[in-house]
C-alpha cells in the first residue's frame, strides 16, 4: 500500500493486521508477561530486498536509569542477519 491512502481490511478477533514499512528489521523473541521474562534469544525478520538498518535499544527494564544515559543503542544492519 502507499501512504496516504485509506483502506479496509478484515480484523477478526483472532487476527491483528500488521503493516510493516518497506526496510524494516523487525526484533522477535517469545512471548513474555513482563520485561524480567524476556528471552536473551532474539530474532530479526528482514522486510526489504535492499541493505536496511535498525537501532535497537536496550536499557535495565526498570527504574529510571535511562534519563542518566543508561541504556544501549546498537545497529543491526541487513547484511548482518543470517
Amino acid at each position: 500500500y502507499t501512504g496516504g491512502d485509506t483502506i479496509t481490511v478484515e480484523a477478526p478477533i483472532d487476527r491483528i493486521p500488521l503493516f510493516i514499512k518497506d526496510k524494516s528489521i523487525i526484533p522477535m523473541t517469545e512471548f513474555a508477561l513482563s520485561t524480567d521474562e524476556l528471552s536473551k534469544n532474539v530474532t530479526y525478520k528482514v522486510f526489504s530486498d535492499t541493505p536496511c538498518e535498525y537501532e535497537m535499544y536496550e536499557d535495565a527494564g526498570d527504574g529510571y536509569g535511562y534519563e542518566r544515559g543508561e541504556y544501549t543503542l546498537t545497529v543491526i544492519k541487513s547484511e548482518d542477519i543470517k
